[in-house]
C-alpha cells in the first residue's frame, strides 16, 4: 500500500475513502477501457536486454536517481527524454530503446504503451520515486511555475497518464492535485 511509503499523506488528503472517491470519479471508467485514452500501441521492442524505468513524477528525486545510476553503473541513462513529441509510436520506441535506464517526464504519461512494448524480460525493473503529494504539488508550483501564468507542470494520471495541468489559482489546488498525484502513485 503506497500510503505506508508516504506516512501521513493519506490523512492530509482526507483519508482512504476520499482518495478512493477521486479514483472512482476520475479513473475507474477509463481503467476499464484504456483504448479510448491510451496512446496508440508502440511496437514490440526487439532489444536484447531489459529496460530499467523509473515511473516517478518529476520532482520526486528523479535527477538524484539519475546521478546515482550514472555514477554507479555502465547503463546508458535517459533523463527527461521526450518520446511524447515524436510523430509515431515506432519513433517513441526507437528513442526509448536507445537507453538502458529511463526516468522522469514524460514516462509517467506513457506507462501503458511503454510497459506493453517491453513485456517480460524486456523490462529489467520498474522503480517509482515518491514524495509526499502535497509537498510535491507545492514544489512543482514554486520551482516550475512562471510569473506570467498560474498554470504549471502537470499531474500524471492513471491509467494512461493523461496530463492535467496544475492550476495554482484554484483555491484547493494543493489538495486537489495532490489527490491526483497520490492516485497515480497508488495505481
Amino acid at each position: 500500500h503506497v500510503s505506508q511509503l508516504l506516512p501521513g499523506s493519506l490523512d492530509k488528503l482526507g483519508g482512504l475513502d476520499e482518495v478512493v472517491r477521486v479514483y472512482e470519479e476520475r479513473y475507474d471508467v477509463v481503467a476499464r477501457d484504456t483504448s479510448k485514452t491510451c496512446d496508440p500501441a508502440w511496437p514490440l521492442s526487439t532489444r536484447g536486454k531489459g529496460l530499467l524505468v523509473n515511473l516517478g513524477e518529476g520532482t520526486t528525486g528523479t535527477r538524484f536517481l539519475e546521478c546515482v545510476m550514472e555514477r554507479s553503473s555502465s547503463l546508458r541513462g535517459g533523463h527527461h527524454i521526450h518520446t511524447d513529441q515524436l510523430s509515431t509510436p515506432a519513433a517513441s520506441l526507437a528513442l526509448t530503446d536507445a537507453y538502458d535506464y529511463l526516468s522522469d517526464s514524460p514516462l509517467p504519461y506513457e506507462v501503458v504503451p511503454l510497459l506493453l512494448s517491453h513485456p517480460g524480460k524486456l523490462t529489467a525493473g520498474v522503480l517509482l520515486t515518491l514524495r509526499d503529494p502535497v509537498d510535491w504539488v507545492r514544489s512543482r508550483v514554486e520551482h516550475h511555475g512562471t510569473k506570467k501564468c498560474c498554470k504549471c507542470c502537470s499531474v500524471s494520471t492513471a491509467p494512461c497518464g493523461a496530463k492535467e495541468w496544475i492550476n495554482a489559482s484554484r483555491p484547493d489546488y494543493l489538495t486537489y492535485y495532490a489527490k491526483l498525484s497520490f492516485v497515480y502513485k497508488a495505481w
